[in-house]
């Protein structure tokens, strides 16, 4: 054997042989298995009810309320974990009665819809946290109010470290009024001016429904344009109208002919200006 020869086994050989050694492959055997440390536990989930609201997103002639739940639930814990499947249940009951046979405040929660999450799971931080948004539409009639309560992990699928914080509750009631009451809520400004209104009571106005401005900024005189003949109780209508902008103005809407009676004036006006290189911008009136 010569020099050489030994100088490879020794210097080569060597740690290819303890690393068969310990993994067993010398003879065939299988890896050494690396065990946990003792006395370590299993990092459990924790889900709970990050946010729960409705909002209306429309109205039907009929008057029944389109309303949307949103949840978001949310996942931690601390260090890496996951969940598994689990389901989220919605359900909801009267807040007052609509008509005699429904039961008033504190009766039985009725289902509502479910839906499924596929499974959320958190990182190997210290701390970490996970969202999912699930929503759920409810149609209510006029004029009723409903409480909503939603419970995730409904069918208790997922051995978590918390399960006092699954349920949460919010509630749906309409501001409804008799009679209309047109309202100015939002203008647009982008080289022409738009206008968002709403009737936030329950009876339809019916007519020449108007919007029109008077530039501030220039002295000029007023013009006004037609945007609806009719506008349904509780719904809003927009952005109408592309009348040219002025950089100040005072916008208005209003009942021009026609039978619709407006009965508050107050919130038909808004005042706007476009700040210094500003070219566009939405801007809320607020009454």
């Amino acid at each position: 054997m010569t020099r050489n020869t030994l100088y490879r086994l020794t210097h080569v050989g060597a740690p290819l042989l303890g690393f068969a050694l310990a993994t067993g492959a010398a003879w065939g055997g299988p890896p050494a298995t690396q065990h946990a440390p003792p006395g370590a536990m299993r990092v459990k989930p924790d889900l709970f009810v990050q946010s729960f609201t409705v909002a209306r997103t429309g109205v039907r002639p009929d008057g029944t309320n389109l309303v949307r739940l949103t949840v978001r639930v949310q996942l931690r814990a601390m260090g890496p974990a996951s969940t598994g499947p689990f389901k989220i249940k919605t359900e909801w009951r009267p807040l007052r009665a609509h008509d005699p046979r429904v039961k008033p405040v504190f009766a039985a929660y009725s289902p509502l819809r479910e839906a499924g999450i596929s499974g959320m799971s958190t990182s190997s931080s210290s701390r970490t946290v996970a969202l999912e948004t699930r929503t759920f539409d409810d149609a209510v009639p006029s004029g009723a109010s409903r409480e909503y309560r939603v419970t995730i992990d409904s069918l208790n699928q997922v051995d978590e470290g918390s399960e006092t914080n699954n349920q949460a509750t919010t509630t749906w009631e309409p501001t409804v009024c008799d009679g209309v009451d047109l309202e100015l809520t939002r203008v647009r400004v982008d080289g022409a001016v738009r206008v968002w209104v709403r009737n936030r009571c329950s009876g339809t106005c019916e007519g020449v429904i108007s919007y029109g401005y008077f530039p501030l900024d220039t002295g000029a005189g007023g013009i006004t344009q037609q945007i609806s003949s009719r506008i349904r109780g509780e719904e809003e209508i927009g952005p109408v109208g592309n009348m040219v902008a002025s950089r100040h103005m005072r916008v208005w809407v209003a009942v021009d002919s026609g039978p619709c009676r407006d009965a508050n004036s107050r919130n038909n006006e808004c005042v706007v200006e476009l700040g210094e290189g500003e070219t566009s911008r939405t801007f809320e009136c607020r009454h």
